[in-house]
């Protein structure tokens, strides 16, 4: 089952499955942006539900914390170093998550990024050089708010459809049906993965 940041009535009327109660009790559980924020909080949570957690973040001082708390709640759990927008190196570690403990049944996929504080969003007209400097902002929060949720997705749900179980859930955010001033990119990387999400579980419901 795939899953996005929607209400119960929202989700009905576009045709899809309200969460189902999922048992965590020794469900392996891959967490990205797990060393701070709606991460951490998932990865610890599921960790004192009984699952096997392994948390994925950029920042390895954080995940040294983390990983304290997650064996505190659970034994088994680890934290690992990974930054999701070199997508190769995520699938590679997912396949190897994959290897080690037999299946990955839950996905979170809740690492993301905005703009960088200061950002100017808008190039100054004529501007080249400013024009390129944006799209490449642009692209760096698109490889990491949704082009590796989809690799990731891709990555763990064959085995997931082989074994008719597992959860996929991408964290999208409000910006992605009500976007604000001041980082577009993000806005726009957000509405991406909730149409990511919803077309594609409808497609495998």
């Amino acid at each position: 089952a795939l899953y996005f940041s929607g209400g119960r009535d929202e989700l009905r009327a576009r045709g899809l499955r309200a969460n189902p109660t999922v048992s965590l009790a020794d469900a392996v559980c891959v967490v990205t942006g797990a060393s701070s924020g709606l991460g951490r909080r998932f990865a610890i949570d599921i960790a004192a539900a009984g699952g096997v957690v392994v948390g994925l973040a950029r920042r390895t001082e954080l995940l040294a914390t983390l990983e304290v708390e997650l064996h505190r709640r659970s034994p088994r759990s680890s934290a690992t170093r990974c930054d999701v927008s070199d997508v190769a190196a995520f699938v590679g570690l997912l396949e190897s998550i994959e290897k080690e403990h037999g299946r990955i049944d839950v996905l979170v996929n809740c690492a993301g990024i905005s703009e960088p504080s200061g950002t100017r969003t808008v190039p100054s007209g004529g501007d080249e050089i400013a024009v390129d400097r944006v799209l490449a902002m642009y692209r760096q929060v698109m490889e990491t708010n949704f082009f590796a949720a989809v690799a990731g997705t891709q990555a763990v749900l064959p085995g997931m459809l082989r074994r008719r179980s597992g959860v996929v859930v991408n964290v999208s955010s409000d910006s992605a049906r009500a976007p604000g001033p001041g980082e577009p990119a993000y806005c726009a990387s957000k509405a991406a993965l909730s149409a990511f999400t919803e077309s594609l579980a409808l497609s495998i419901e």
